[in-house]
């Protein structure tokens, strides 16, 4: 019986694998004429020289031209083709791709594009055309993409962005123009992408900020602008043109700004400004304080040696200061004052950084995370109320003294209460001179107050109308400056009489505080004779040449003037006499009365004219 039954299914199984065989290598061979075959992922066929995903649906490939694209399957949704030697895209090489949302022809050479070079790409959102060789881009280049939302276009060689090369991107959101040495922007350039919301832009080659920004009043939805590394060193007001929506502005390594107008920012209400790296020597307040919606501030990267008292007072809303690797010196008393929401404090490359005083923040609101990294401080009685104000989190400081502490994290110390012994310092000592001090009306007056400790102190004035001088904080006439925490000098321009009066130095530390008083006498300015004479009489040698100089060329101009008067007058006086002149008749004369001589005689008449 089981003999019978093979016998029966024997000629079908053999007719079975007989059909089997030869669909399978007419396949084969069938697709060895169509495409050389590649490795699969996932069990996918793909395109030689390229790998694919069946499940994200994409394929990368390394072609020298797009010869072999007709290979790649139709349903593909990411096609990346890269590092190649293309240097144009043909017009409708695409065109057989409806369901592709991503292509990326990175690092390529392609010089231009043209009119129809992505057509039938209705579904794509995002294109790349990074790392090639673009230096122009022709008007209707991306007609067909309405549905791309990114738009990469960085390190290509584009130097003018004319009017309406964008068209008919109208879901564009993301552009980067990163890297390219645009020159010039045309004020319709981003006419049609009215919705763009992040613009990049970095190495441009304008030396005016206008000749960029002007163009963007028309993208009413920008949230983020970054423009970085412009060759620019002044920055006017309303740099920027005021858009609506507009929270963030990138102006790092600007390499050569110095300088911010008050109302650069007059009018937006940014939550994260970058100024980086570039060459300011102060912090530019009274700009930034225009801002007080401002969340992030960065100014990492200046020249920045000192933070003055009030430079961030008024920025209610900053959670998060970076001021990294400033170089600075010093944060001088009151420095961070009015940063009721702080929370984030970066001071870490500031490798000479004095200890910070607890006045430096006034009150604290918020827990503050503060990084001085880098930072080497002398702990001592200065540096106790960080263990007494649960609002400063510190995660390091290293001490370089007293010696037992050197080279060591300071909150080790503190947290094993060992500091109450240690960190000590005596009361500062207040020395002023003169201890009364006589000054003229109109001249400048300088009070100086030295102190000496074992500890760094500060030193403030007290007017004698109550009026607080800080150390390089002007008020008007009166301005401090305390040099090394030892010295403090008070300056009064232009000295009246309301000036007179009790001035009192105050010194404080960790310790304690001292105070020294010094007597201001104001002497009217009254001239004397003998100044009187000096200031009538005493000329000096630029006076006595200007004086010269002066009566010579008067001298000059009397000698022409008497000379143009009298020049006419002697012409007038010379057609006068000729005018009166009167010819004589010749006369015939007698022998007798010529002495027997024969001829005929003429007289000269002399006429003298009276001067009238």
């Amino acid at each position: 019986m089981g003999q019978q039954t093979i016998s029966k299914i024997s000629p079908y199984l053999v007719h079975y694998l007989l059909t089997t065989y030869i669909v399978w290598t007419a396949g084969l061979h069938h697709l060895v004429q169509a495409q050389p075959t590649a490795k699969a992922d996932s069990g996918v066929m793909c395109v030689s020289g390229c790998s694919c995903n069946s499940e994200t649906a994409s394929v990368t490939c390394i072609w020298p031209s797009l010869d072999a694209i007709a290979g790649v399957p139709g349903s593909t949704r990411a096609l990346s083709f890269r590092g190649g030697k293309l240097t144009k895209v043909p017009r409708g090489a695409f065109s057989s791709f409806g369901s592709l949302r991503t292509l990326h022809l990175d690092q390529n050479r392609i010089k231009t594009l043209t009119d129809g070079s992505f057509s039938g790409l209705a579904n794509l959102r995002r294109l790349s055309l990074s790392r090639n060789a673009l230096w122009v881009i022709p008007r209707n280049s991306f007609r067909g993409l309405q549905r791309v939302s990114r738009l990469d276009l960085s390190k290509n060689r584009i130097s003018v962005l004319s009017s309406y090369i964008f068209t008919g991107l109208t879901s564009l959101l993301t552009l980067d123009l990163r890297d390219n040495p645009v020159s010039y922007v045309t004020d319709n350039a981003f006419a049609g992408v009215t919705g763009l919301r992040q613009l990049y832009l970095r190495g441009c080659r304008v030396t005016n900020i206008a000749h960029v920004t002007k163009p963007l009043r028309t993208l009413l939805s920008l949230q983020t602008l970054t423009m970085q590394s412009l060759r620019i060193s002044f920055l006017p007001t309303k740099a920027i043109p005021y858009l609506p929506n507009l929270t963030s502005v990138d102006l790092s390594y600007w390499k050569s700004l110095r300088r911010i107008h008050s109302f650069a920012f007059s009018g937006l209400n940014l939550k994260t400004l970058k100024l980086n790296g570039g060459a300011l020597a102060s912090v530019p307040s009274q700009a930034i304080l225009k801002i007080p919606s401002l969340v992030n501030l960065s100014l990492s990267g200046n020249p920045i040696r000192y933070i003055q008292p009030y430079d961030f007072n008024g920025l209610k809303n900053l959670q998060n200061l970076n001021l990294k690797s400033l170089n600075i010196l010093d944060v001088l008393e009151r420095g961070f004052i009015g940063l009721d929401s702080l929370k984030s404090l970066d001071l870490s490359g500031n490798p000479q950084l004095q200890p910070l005083r607890r006045t430096v923040f006034g009150s604290l609101k918020t827990v503050v995370s503060l990084n001085v990294t880098g930072s080497t401080w002398k702990c001592d009685c200065n540096l106790k109320w960080f263990a007494a104000n649960p609002n400063v989190d510190i995660k390091r400081i290293t001490c370089n003294s007293p010696p037992l502490w050197r080279n060591k994290n300071l909150f080790f110390y503190l947290k094993t209460q060992a500091y109450d012994n240690l960190m000590t310092c005596d009361v500062p000592t207040v020395v002023v001179r003169p201890s009364v001090l006589n000054a003229s009306v109109g001249q400048t007056a300088k009070l100086s107050c030295l102190v000496s400790s074992g500890a760094a102190s500060t030193v403030n004035w007290v007017a004698p109308n109550k009026r607080v001088v800080l150390s390089g904080l002007p008020w008007g006439r009166l301005s401090m400056n305390q040099t090394q925490r030892a010295v403090g000098i008070l300056s009064i321009k232009n000295v009246s009489v309301a000036d007179a009066g009790k001035y009192v130095c105050l010194a404080y530390n960790g310790g304690g505080n001292r105070t020294a008083t010094v007597q201001l006498k104001v002497v009217p300015a009254v001239p004397t004779p003998a100044s009187y004479l000096q200031f009538t009489h005493g000329y000096t040698t630029e006076n006595f040449i200007l004086s010269c100089l002066i009566g010579s060329l008067l001298f000059m101009g009397a000698v022409v003037g008497c000379y143009s008067l009298i020049f006419p007058c002697s012409r007038m006086c010379q057609a006068e006499t000729i005018a009166i002149k009167i010819d004589m008749p010749e006369t015939t004369l007698s022998p007798e009365q010529t002495g027997g001589r024969k001829g005929n005689v003429s007289a000269n008449l002399n006429i003298q004219r009276s001067t009238l």
